[in-house]
């Protein structure tokens, strides 16, 4: 009897155990909180390593190191003394790496872990202390002198924008910049000129640099012209850059036509190239200058750009078969002809094999051909593109052989 009391509370234990497991697996399905991924990969990995000062590579004890997936942040921990973090993750997994540290600059780092393998990944960050400068002016009317407002300003880090403000009523602007960076500003103004200052921050903490920004008024010059073939004279599309300084500042894609048209400012130095696939380059660099008593047509140039065909080739081969038995023929004669005109002739060896080269974007006619056969002609329109060759088979069919039997029908006797 006791022992039967015993089976029927371990019984009971038993269950509870696993009516709690459920109600646990259920709550943590529910939760919004944490990624789809994070509760149905079975794969786990490590992510590990050292948060370390990049110059004196010691430890950053204080260091808060966040593990983020798919923009939600799976878990912040800190460093322990020797500069040490750890993560368990799940295989097969995009994650991204967010190091913080007092006094040093923010460190991002993103890598995936591998799929179905239980990879450890060590990644050790070198943090760089924290070092700002201040970049501050003016920006002037370069014929009046005076201060303008409302004018914007951009901050560039290596070519990436970083911050964009406008100045203030006394045309006054100031941004906060890394040490030891390389940075360019562009300040522009509706019916000024912009302009553009390029400088590099040094190692010297809250340094202050000072530049200010003087304005033309704008004026506007046009360019038109049309793009064409070298050889053809013919119209094409094409792509069109426009380089200010060097710097590409506008692409455009022109249609089958060629024509282009670009506005661009006065007093600067200016490029565009035109370009396309299997041709050569066309530029054209020139310095506009404004002159206010000059003729109007003068601020509307006219330029057209030539590009000249790359020698472009590809092969086109196959074999001349038999329609009906799928055999080769041999000593069947292969045609290339060009507007109406044959330009080569091949006759197929043992195995019904033929090969020509030709030019590329160019319609040909192959014509197949063997005495009491069919004639086959395939017409065939070569791309642009090197290293497009085609295979190309010809089916010829036997001609259909008929005579005339006569005479006279007699009796026997």
């Amino acid at each position: 009897m006791k022992s039967t009391k015993l089976a029927i509370l371990f019984t009971f234990i038993i269950g509870l155990t696993i009516l709690g497991n459920k109600y646990e697996d259920n709550k943590s399905s529910e939760n919004p909180s944490t990624p789809k991924e994070i509760l149905s990969n079975d794969c786990k990995t490590t992510i590990s390593g050292k948060i370390l000062d990049k110059e004196t590579k010691t430890p950053v004890t204080d260091a808060l190191v966040t593990l983020i997936s798919n923009g939600q942040e799976i878990k912040l921990i800190n460093v322990n003394k020797n500069g040490e973090y750890n993560f368990k993750v799940n295989c097969g997994i995009q994650y991204k790496l967010v190091v913080k540290a007092a006094s040093y600059f923010k460190f991002e780092f993103n890598l995936t872990t591998e799929k179905d393998k239980s990879i450890p990944i060590f990644k050790n960050f070198l943090l760089e202390k924290a070092c700002y400068q201040t970049i501050t002016g003016t920006v002037f009317n370069e014929f009046s002198n005076k201060a303008i407002n409302n004018a914007t300003v951009t901050l560039y880090l290596n070519g990436e924008e970083i911050e964009t403000t406008q100045v203030d009523k006394i045309g006054v602007y100031s941004f906060r910049a890394k040490c030891n960076s390389n940075y360019y500003i562009v300040v522009n103004k509706l019916n000024f000129t912009n302009d553009l200052f390029e400088f590099t921050t040094s190692n010297i903490s809250n340094k202050s640099i000072k530049h200010n920004f003087k304005l033309e008024p704008e004026c506007i010059q046009t360019l038109s012209g049309i793009i064409k073939n070298k050889i053809t004279l013919e119209p094409m599309s094409a792509t069109l850059k426009l380089y200010l300084n060097n710097i590409e500042i506008e692409t455009l894609h022109i249609n089958n036509d060629g024509k282009f048209f670009v506005k661009f400012q006065c007093t600067t130095n200016y490029k565009i190239v035109a370009s396309k696939l299997d041709y050569k380059n066309d530029s054209y660099n020139f310095l506009t200058d404004y002159t206010e008593n000059k003729q109007p047509n003068y601020f509307h140039l006219k330029k057209d750009l030539y590009l000249e065909p790359n020698q472009c080739f590809k092969v086109v081969s196959g074999k001349v078969l038999n329609k009906q038995t799928k055999q080769s023929i041999s000593n069947a004669k292969v045609s290339l002809n060009y507007q109406n005109q044959e330009i080569k002739t091949f006759e197929t060896n043992l195995d019904g094999s033929y090969l020509f080269n030709i030019k590329c974007d160019a319609t040909y006619d192959i014509i197949a051909s063997k005495e009491g056969m069919s004639t086959e002609t395939i017409n065939y329109i070569a791309s642009e593109k090197k290293g497009e060759d085609k295979l190309l088979n010809i089916y010829l069919e036997d001609i259909n052989c008929e005579q005339i039997v006569n005479g006279t029908i007699l009796d026997k006797n």
